[in-house]
């Protein structure tokens, strides 16, 4: 009930999901990509949190985040990540097609949500297919590596 109350704020704010709400998307881009390229072997929040991974990652190489902070985060959600999992995330291609069928993909960049170090959610429609390629190998690296 208190994620409903959460998020209760975000819609009646920002109904069709276009401002505000939108920020509630943080890591979905990259977590929905990793869902369907394991066929839904990796469950939606597993997804979600190694999205997480990737959008921190994407956030360090732009300097919106220090490098410490999203070890902090790694280290948080090391425990629920799996060794086989990185087999799910080691097609770059795969994710990126599926990161532009998703329908908050709106122009031929990328649409994502990424977090600063003073903890604000941004709206970027400017994100690089390289960029996102990097923050899945890093994802990669850091579950084979944990």
């Amino acid at each position: 009930q208190s994620s409903l109350m959460f998020k209760k704020t975000f819609i009646e704010a920002d109904e069709f999901d276009r401002n505000e709400r939108i920020k509630l998307n943080f890591a979905h881009t990259f977590g929905h990509a990793i869902e369907v390229s394991s066929h839904y072997e990796i469950p939606h929040g597993t997804a979600v949190a190694m999205g997480v991974i990737v959008a921190n990652a994407i956030s360090v190489k732009r300097g919106l985040m220090s490098e410490t902070f999203a070890k902090k985060v790694e280290t948080i959600i090391a425990p629920i990540l799996d060794e086989d999992m990185s087999d799910a995330i080691l097609n770059p291609e795969i994710l990126i097609a599926a990161i532009r069928k998703d329908k908050k993909q709106v122009n031929a960049q990328i649409t994502a949500i990424l977090l600063d170090s003073d903890y604000k959610l941004h709206l970027f429609s400017d994100v690089q297919a390289d960029e996102v390629t990097e923050g899945f190998l890093h994802l990669a690296s850091f579950i084979k590596n944990k």
